[in-house]
């Protein structure tokens, strides 16, 4: 509906004011004032933002608008296949068999004011698109073959009056100088080439990818036509529309980010509930909504990324029902929906929990994060090296389940800052993670993957209220982390049995990782333990009898730990069931010329033959690492007693892998003989 002016309405005797000031549909060359717009006169403009005159729109107004990223807000993200996408779709619109008028790009909220120019808007919502759009103006100029054209596009993206600022579009400080050099113009192709190296800075980088994208996605779909070329530049610039919301000022602009949001595209936790906590700071001055907007940007940077910060807020919530005794939104978190309104996280994210409050644990816990992760300073010096903080930390993956250790690692610190810094925490909440997750899986039938689940995120929810109660008393703290007896002897009992088939895959990839950090004196850098790095079975799984003759091997002992290394996946899927020799070859050498670079693995290497003595000696060994690790008492006394038998005792061995029917002749060849010396003791006298 353009030019709609959605005013001040009377409710009874109660005058009310709309949270929208005004409301366009419009485009970019609208919007920057290059295009006659009869919905945005200077008389309207004038009288929509009357209260704000002074601030923001100069008495005179001469359509020379800036728009400001202000200081609060996240730096430009949108990556390469984004901005593809986006040409594609407006390249498909305007050359379509059936061409449209137009192509709708999308909601820009913009409250007065922002800049320290006069005539400036900052921009709430919408700064992706503007910055992409801006810069594909830049692009377009960069491909124009002749100087008028280049000429045009300059002035689109340039203010008129140049003497404040020489572009319509500005972002925050620390981005601008690199976003204007892609603006001028003089050598895009050069500057690209600069952002791109190692040395730029990431932004330079993302937005020097995105342009190197856009010109060879324009170059393809327009056959590098100048006329075909200007033609979409003209329908970019002058017919994808914009849905225009201005506000009367910051606290109504995150209100009016919410509201479009919940029914539109969807949003990320963070955004969401970044625009209801900052709008609810009714309280605070621009300024210090600004302030604490800045306070959660700084957060945000310290977690590296957004996905990292999102499952901080995870984390925070969940300590915080913790304290509340809320047992049903724990276990509810962990199956939460944004859209789903009447959920126990949404209502106390979003409706209870007190905006500063919130902001004051993003804060601190951003910051006991990081310091967690990196133990950079002096004061986290002697966990530096610990071999259990960095398992746990590298190991699961964003979003896991087992992540919630880091609930409990948060709320820890929270309670007792000094004793996190401190060894004996990470060992212990090492050992707790490792124990559960290899008795995780069901000990009996009738156990479904929900059922399991809910029982394992109850011991979660006991674990940290326990913490969360426990104050700043370490025995208490690290009590809590004590896991059950029925979950150790489950854990002590398929360490030593079969543990792949009884545990599971992830569960062995753990433990084989630890033990592997526990041998070595440097880090293996894995990307994605779950995705890059497999279980190798020594003896295979499915051995064939040429690569393995029947009689070498106890097929019992498969799936046991003394069997199991850790392999890249590529590595492992060379192996297959390849006799030993073949194997160790490939462990040294893949098809790539990649050597493994796992302890555990290659320690074993040494073995001439994969059969059950080596298997007894390596088995033996890594359970006497587990023992020393996670200090399992109950496994000292049996690794303790000899158990790998020498070359000459294993020959002596019967073979343990012969056929069901000699085992059945040779149990009724010793009934025989047995029999036939009963009757000889009877018949002889007495």
């Amino acid at each position: 509906m353009p030019g709609t002016l959605i005013a001040e309405v009377t409710t009874g005797n109660t005058p009310y004011t709309s949270a929208i000031k005004d409301l366009r549909d419009c485009s970019l060359a609208n919007l920057f004032g290059v295009s006659d717009d009869p919905h945005f006169d200077p008389e309207r403009l004038g009288r929509v933002f009357r209260q704000n005159l002074k601030d923001s729109i100069s008495p005179v107004f001469d359509r020379d608008v800036s728009f400001w990223v202000p200081e609060y807000q996240r730096r430009y993200t949108w990556g390469a296949p984004t901005v593809k996408r986006l040409i594609d779709d407006i390249a498909a619109t305007c050359f379509g068999r059936n061409r449209e008028q137009y192509y709708p790009i999308g909601t820009i909220v913009l409250t007065p004011g922002g800049g320290w120019v006069p005539n400036s808007f900052s921009i709430v919502d919408g700064q992706q698109r503007l910055t992409t759009l801006t810069l594909l103006i830049a692009v377009f100029r960069h491909l124009a073959t002749n100087n008028d054209d280049k000429t045009k596009y300059s002035d689109w993206i340039q203010m008129k009056d140049q003497r404040h600022v020489p572009y319509r579009l500005r972002l925050q400080t620390q981005y601008d100088e690199v976003f204007c050099k892609f603006l001028d113009g003089s050598d895009l192709r050069g500057i690209v080439e600069e952002e791109v190296d190692v040395r730029a800075t990431p932004i330079g980088k993302l937005m020097a990818d995105n342009i190197l994208a856009a010109i060879e996605t324009i170059d393809t779909i327009t056959g590098r036509d100048p006329v075909k070329r200007g033609d979409l530049a003209e329908f970019f610039f002058k017919q994808c529309r914009l849905l225009v919301i201005y506000t009367h000022n910051l606290h109504t602009a995150y209100r009016m980010f919410t509201t479009l949001n919940i029914p539109g595209i969807p949003l990320s936790t963070v955004d969401y509930l970044k625009a209801v906590i900052l709008g609810k700071l009714e309280n605070f001055s621009t300024s210090g909504v600004k302030l604490k907007a800045r306070t959660w940007n700084s957060a945000e940077n310290r977690m590296v990324s957004r996905e990292a910060f999102s499952e901080l807020v995870d984390h925070i919530y969940r300590i915080e029902i913790a304290k509340n005794d809320d047992r049903e939104a724990f276990l509810e978190s962990f199956q939460k929906a944004l859209g789903n309104t009447e959920s126990l996280y949404h209502h106390f994210m979003f409706e209870s929990f007190d905006a500063t409050t919130l902001l004051s644990c993003i804060d601190k816990m951003s910051n006991s994060w990081k310091a967690m992760i990196n133990a950079s300073s002096s004061k986290w010096s002697k966990v530096l090296g610990n071999k259990s903080r960095r398992h746990l930390i590298e190991f699961f993956e964003l979003g896991n389940l087992w992540r919630t250790w880091a609930t409990i690692a948060l709320a820890a610190a929270e309670q007792n800052l000094a004793m996190v810094q401190e060894d004996a925490f990470w060992n212990k909440l090492d050992r707790l993670i490792a124990i559960l997750i290899v008795s995780f899986k069901a000990r009996g039938t009738g156990m479904t993957k929900e059922v399991l689940q809910t029982k394992l995120l109850e011991k979660f929810w006991r674990i940290l209220k326990a913490v969360t109660k426990a104050g700043s008393d370490q025995s208490k703290i690290l009590a809590a982390l004590d896991p059950e007896a029925d979950d150790v002897k489950c854990c002590e009992r398929r360490l030593q049995t079969n543990l792949y088939t009884a545990a599971g895959r992830v569960p062995t990839l753990y433990i084989l990782a630890r033990i592997n950090a526990h041998m070595s004196t440097s880090r293996v850098h894995i990307e994605s333990w779950n995705d890059d790095i497999e279980v190798e079975h020594f003896y295979p799984q499915s051995p064939n009898d040429t690569e393995w003759p029947p009689g070498k091997f106890d097929s019992d002992n498969t799936h046991k730990l003394g069997n199991l290394a850790l392999l890249p996946t590529v590595t492992n899927r060379e192996c297959s069931n390849y006799a030993w020799k073949t194997k160790v070859n490939r462990y040294k050498s893949n098809g790539g010329g990649v050597a493994v670079e796992f302890a555990v693995t290659y320690t074993a290497m040494a073995a001439g033959e994969w059969n059950d003595a080596a298997f007894l000696d390596r088995h033996t060994t890594l359970m006497k690492y587990l023992v020393e690790i996670y200090n399992f008492e109950a496994l000292k006394p049996r690794l303790d007693r000899p158990v790998a038998p020498t070359p000459s005792q294993q020959s002596q061995q019967p073979n343990r892998t012969t056929t069901v029917r000699q085992n059945k002749n040779d149990t009724k060849r010793l009934k025989k003989q047995n029999r036939t010396q009963q009757t000889q003791q009877t018949q002889q006298p007495v």
